[in-house]
């Protein structure tokens, strides 16, 4: 079936729209996402259920508990646009419950509209060695997981042990433990039962600093300590299940007049707050706890702003000099499992009140990075029904003592403009100020881009005058060459561009 044809010429009917399952909210606020952080998902006492700055793409996703590859189809601009869901939920309903009433919600909101289908995916297969599994399976009954620790040690090592795993639970959720697994893994062991082991190896950007560094003891990638237990991770292609999308709309129908009655309060404020000067000596630090707890110390005003408006430091203007200086204690309590984004709003208005803090916002020139096209941009037209996306693998230049690790980062059916706001999340230790797109090109494009991560760029160079070698060749790649030789594109820092900027009209310090 192909699905172009309907997201070009009609909006999708929400009353044509099939729910797995009838189950619905009781109440439901759909509503754009004014937030620019990460997808953040979360369930409160009082059966409140929130899902903050989330994608079309992630919301269905987390309805059916698949990963991103495995969701076929969708218009263009199904990862671009953001959304924050609001909704009340029975209170003795499950985890599994709330992904079924998502699943209604997007049909009834949205007009989503899917079937099941079969695509060919890469992916890693989970498979035994020739030497077979070197653990033993589980006895006694126990409760299935798998925990994360951290052993100390140069490199820091990760002992990720399982108890009374399957493999095929364990290979479901073996993605998210290290950035080296990159695809989808699907259990091939062919080991049956519940199985008792621990991985201990170190994590991936850590190797990379270590082997960057030619250091003695560089440590264990995940896929050798695999290789330890007689597991191996293999690519390969596969054909899987995968769901289909055949219609959906971009924007949401309206929610009820009503809905706020509706839906169960937000705390705006802490409910308790203490600020005090900080002693001299007080190291920095900040944590926001799932308790509901905020205790941040040592830190100056503009630090303080810059984490409730979450900003970069050029964009917060008019500071006096003391809120560069004196620092501050703050120790704060909201109600239990109150998420860490509905925090950080409750310390801006904690600031605005204790500092007698007033500002405004206005464009002014920051310092940026400017995206700008060279004479022959190396970029192939996308397919206008594609859906736009960009994806992260792993790779290498050379082989032996000798090789540097690369991130690869595959873009299709891509503007410009988005390129420019993404590059700087993926690279961002060359990267610390905004990125605008300067290009003029105006139509969405297919390319990849490679380049070795800034600590371990710095590793290579560092160790290669350490031996009084010339700086290069190491293999490595600055994301300013790469884009440069791989896109015929240019990122030139050192420029200013007009942004909106923070600007603070007054504030009162806080004494004991």
């Amino acid at each position: 079936m192909k699905v172009g044809p309907i997201f070009s010429i009609a909006l999708c009917s929400a009353a044509l729209a099939q729910s797995a399952n009838p189950a619905s909210f009781l109440a439901a606020d759909v509503h754009p996402s004014k937030s620019n952080s990460r997808y953040q998902s979360s369930f409160l006492l009082g059966g409140r259920y929130q899902i903050r700055n989330a994608t079309l793409l992630a919301l269905i996703r987390t309805a059916w508990g698949i990963e991103r590859e495995a969701l076929y189809g969708g218009p263009p601009w199904l990862d671009d646009d953001r959304f924050d869901v609001i909704a009340l939920v029975p209170a003795s309903s499950s985890p599994a419950d709330h992904a079924l009433m998502l699943r209604s919600l997007l049909a009834e909101r949205f007009g989503l509209v899917t079937h099941d289908d079969k695509k060919p995916l890469q992916v890693f297969a989970l498979v035994q060695t020739k030497r077979g599994a070197q653990f033993k399976q589980s006895g006694a009954d126990g409760v299935p997981g798998c925990t994360t620790n951290y052993e100390s040690g140069q490199p820091l090592q990760i002992a990720y042990t399982c108890l009374h795993t399957t493999m095929a639970a364990f290979a479901a959720g073996l993605r998210p433990v290290d950035p080296s697994v990159t695809r989808p893994v699907v259990d091939r062991t062919g080991l049956q039962g519940a199985w008792d082991f621990t991985i201990r190896f170190t994590e991936l950007f850590d190797l990379q600093r270590a082997v960057g560094a030619d250091q003695a003891s560089p440590g264990i990638g995940l896929f050798d300590a695999l290789e330890k237990l007689g597991l191996r991770l293999e690519p390969r292609g596969e054909v899987l299940p995968v769901l289909a999308i055949d219609c959906v709309n971009r924007s949401p129908t309206p929610n009820a007049a009503d809905i706020a009655e509706k839906l169960p309060p937000v705390p705006d404020e802490f409910e308790v707050a203490n600020i005090k000067p900080s002693k001299p000596d007080t190291p920095q630090r900040a944590e926001f706890s799932r308790a509901g707890r905020v205790e941040i110390l040592g830190f100056t005003l503009r630090e303080l702003i810059r984490t409730a408006w979450q900003l970069d430091d050029n964009r917060i203007a008019d500071l006096p000099k003391w809120m560069d200086t004196e620092r501050y204690d703050i120790v704060a309590k909201a109600p239990h499992d109150t998420p860490a984004e509905d925090l950080v709003p409750m310390l801006k208005s904690l600031l605005i009140e204790r500092f007698k803090l007033a500002a405004h916002t206005a464009d002014r020139p920051v310092p940026v990075f400017l995206l700008t096209a060279g004479k022959n941009p190396k970029l192939k037209e996308g397919d206008p029904a594609s859906r736009s996306e960009c994806t992260i693998s792993r790779g290498q230049t050379g082989n032996g003592p000798s090789a540097m690790p690369l991130k690869i980062y595959a873009c299709r059916n891509t503007t410009m403009a988005k390129f420019a706001e993404l590059i700087r999340i993926q690279a961002t230790g060359y990267l610390r100020s905004p990125v605008v797109d300067q290009t003029g090109l105006k139509g969405a494009y297919d390319f990849t881009l490679s380049w070795t991560r800034n600590d371990v760029f710095t590793a290579a160079q560092n160790r290669k005058r350490e031996e009084g070698a010339p700086a290069d060749p190491t293999g490595a790649i600055t994301v300013f060459d790469a884009v440069d030789h791989q896109l015929g594109l240019k990122l030139e820092g050192g420029k200013k561009y007009p942004l909106p900027v923070l600007i603070v009209d007054r504030a009162e310090p806080v004494t004991d």
